[in-house]
């Protein structure tokens, strides 16, 4: 209820600052202010929308996944066009300030100038519209391929793992973008494909065809998963239950050695968990329980945050998902005020984290400098000197 009250807030806040910023001091005619007062409120509360058709199943099939599309993509652009605007009138007065400050300013650079107010209206729309077309090629995108290598004694022979985070399965989603994922991930011969939380995003009935491809993921040790916040919001105990009929390792405040490779692999809930049941919380302890000091010890943590409760002597490293890389810019700010960790390669307290953007989005399928990934990792023993 408080999230809900908090979004219809933001919601509103946002819809009147920008109908008011984009027609408020212009002399646009009244058809054109219905039509623009509609296309904004429309997408501002289109992720409400989308909600009610998600728990009504008012529309269902193809027909949905096109509508929540269109929904999503026009919130994205909303959120695109206000910041365009916020942006541009900030450059504009104080442009305009220090043209007055050194005597320069005319009146056909006021903003105030509704003649020119909406032809800088126009610019602005016609931006945002082409940001928004890029950003939505950036999220249908297959994902690209990110490699990174870390080294370390305690191994004696290249392992390669495959990180795929945040793709956020849903009702919605397309069953081929799913296909993509697990035919990119298969194709790397993994010694281990590692799932960082949120992957699903959805009740397993309504997603039986995308988890009949999920289970074709394949590697010489399996699949190793963490838990997400979406997979808490969509029944934990129902997912944790289905990801090992998957024959899925769920590592859940636990680990597994891999063999006699040397590396251990140990997993943590997210955090939000610990709401539904204390029981649950993160416990590293039990999670490192059946390792020992001479193994290499990776970490999966959907919350990159955990790293600061870490040092070397717990983990080597940490692999994580949940920010989205900022996902669409400038979200990247909000993102990096509440996640100090946003995107790539870190060391905090001598142990190396790692945070993924993600294989899918969540909310509209946009994606703006923060390219969608799928990450090989290479554990390769260290080289020493020999005489």
């Amino acid at each position: 209820m408080y999230f809900l009250i908090a979004f219809l807030i933001l919601a509103l806040a946002c819809s009147a600052i920008t109908i008011k910023t984009l027609i408020g001091y212009t002399d646009i005619g009244m058809s054109g202010k219905i039509l623009a007062i509609s296309i904004v409120i429309l997408g501002w509360f289109a992720p409400l929308l989308v909600k009610i058709f998600q728990h009504t199943n008012i529309i269902s099939g193809s027909f949905a996944s096109v509508l929540v599309f269109i929904l999503y993509s026009l919130f994205g652009f909303c959120f695109i066009l206000l910041c365009c605007l916020l942006l541009r009138d900030i450059l504009w007065y104080t442009f305009y300030g220090l043209a007055k400050i050194i005597g320069y300013a005319n009146w056909n650079i006021n903003p105030k100038n509704v003649t020119v107010l909406a032809y800088a209206n126009n610019i602005t729309i016609i931006l945002s519209l082409a940001i928004s077309i890029l950003a939505i090629y950036g999220g249908v995108k297959t994902p690209k391929i990110q490699e990174i290598t870390y080294r370390t004694p305690k191994i004696k022979q290249e392992m390669t793992f495959v990180q795929i985070s945040d793709v956020h399965i849903n009702r919605y989603t397309s069953v081929d973008k799913i296909k993509e994922i697990v035919e990119l991930a298969n194709a790397q011969n993994p010694d281990a494909i590692l799932l960082t939380g949120d992957i699903i995003d959805d009740k397993i009935s309504k997603i039986e065809p995308h988890i009949e491809i999920l289970k074709g993921l394949k590697s010489t040790y399996g699949v190793l998963a963490s838990i997400g916040n979406h997979e808490l919001y969509s029944g934990i105990n129902s997912w944790l239950s289905k990801f090992k009929q998957m024959g899925f390792w769920v590592l859940f405040n636990k680990g597994v050695a891999l063999g006699d490779s040397g590396i251990y692999v140990a997993g943590i809930p997210d955090a939000n968990t610990a709401l539904t049941n204390p029981a649950l919380n993160v416990n590293f302890e039990r999670a490192l329980r059946n390792s020992s000091d001479k193994q290499y010890k990776i970490l999966l943590s959907h919350n990159p945050e955990f790293v600061n409760y870490l040092n070397n002597k717990h983990f080597d490293l940490q692999l994580s998902g949940h920010t989205h890389g900022g996902q669409v810019f400038p979200f990247h700010l909000l993102a990096k005020y509440s996640n100090k960790y946003l995107s790539g390669e870190y060391l905090v307290n001598g142990v190396n984290l790692y945070v993924n953007n993600g294989a899918g989005t969540w909310g509209p399928k946009m994606r703006l400098l923060a390219p969608s990934e799928i990450t090989i990792i290479k554990i390769q023993p260290e080289k020493t000197n020999k005489k």
